[in-house]
Formats: structure tokens, C-alpha cells, sequence
């Protein structure tokens, strides 16, 4: 079963808390973000958000990060704290080149999307969203939750 949810921030609440309310209806076994860029003021209150909705679960939990330096939007202490945090990767996008270019990626990175992983529930949550204190809480931003529930069936595609 799908069920989806829209987000429209500060309209109807904030990313942040539309997180929390994922969180709080258990089954995260796993966390795989994919933002263009983070703020050590977004990150810092994200970490805090996922480390009281995971609860006991918090250091068990896988936490995979892909973010972007980008245009230098990408605070290092925010990347720095995330790949700081228990069981947590975080990967840097074609980041060599981007450094090389002084800023400028050769392809701009530019999603925003969590994947909640578990064995019976998966929610993806996506939008326009940052990890940035505006793009989780004060900004005007859009956002979709995709919750399903139940085992996830993969086919080989042929």
C-alpha cells in the first residue's frame, strides 16, 4: 500500500518536521540522503531530529550521505559532522573536479531525497529542500512522502 503526503513549508509544516513524523512511526532501519548541499545550521538540528526519532536504534543505524561541494554551498563542517556521526558514509560528488574548478562542477549535483529503509516500511521523502536551516525549516520549499508499506518484491528486469 502507497500513501502519499505533500509538503509545503511553512504552509503546512516543515521538512524537518515531516522527518520527525517518519521517525516517530518506527520501522528506519536505514538513512540514504542525497542533497546538494548542507549547512552546519541545517545539519545540526537534522542530527538532532534523527537522533531522538531513532532513539536507541540511533547508533545501529546505517546513515549514507551524497552531497556536493558545488559552488561552495557546502559548509565542510557540515560534511564533516555528518561523516562524524555513529555507523554514518558520507561520499562527496565528482569532488576533485569541483575542488580543481575552484567551485564549479563539471555536472551540477542537485537532489534532495531521503530514503527510510526498513524490512516492511519504506518512505521516501524528496523536494526542493537543502540540508540547510532554511531548506529543513524556514525557507518556502515543496516536498513529497512516498510511504509504502510492505515487503519490498526486486525483479531482475528481464
Amino acid at each position: 500500500m502507497f500513501q502519499t503526503i505533500a509538503v509545503a513549508q511553512p504552509a503546512n509544516g516543515t521538512n524537518l518536521e515531516t522527518i520527525a513524523a517518519v521517525l516517530d512511526a518506527g520501522g528506519v532501519e536505514r538513512l540514504d540522503v542525497a542533497a546538494a548541499y548542507a549547512t552546519e545550521t541545517g545539519v545540526t538540528p537534522l542530527i538532532e531530529t534523527l537522533r531522538d526519532g531513532l532513539g536507541a536504534r540511533w547508533t545501529a543505524t546505517p546513515k549514507r550521505w551524497i552531497l556536493a561541494f558545488d559552488y561552495t554551498r557546502t559548509d565542510p563542517a557540515a560534511a564533516d559532522k555528518l561523516a562524524g556521526l555513529p555507523q554514518s558514509q558520507v561520499k562527496i560528488v565528482d569532488a576533485a573536479a569541483v575542488i580543481a574548478r575552484k567551485g564549479v562542477a563539471r555536472r551540477p549535483f542537485h537532489p534532495k531525497t531521503f530514503l527510510f529503509g526498513g524490512a516492511a516500511r519504506q518512505r521516501l521523502f524528496t523536494g526542493s529542500g537543502n540540508l540547510s536551516r532554511s531548506g529543513l525549516m524556514r525557507g518556502h520549499e515543496v516536498g513529497v512522502l512516498l510511504d509504502h508499506r510492505g515487503a519490498v518484491t526486486h525483479t531482475s528486469g528481464h
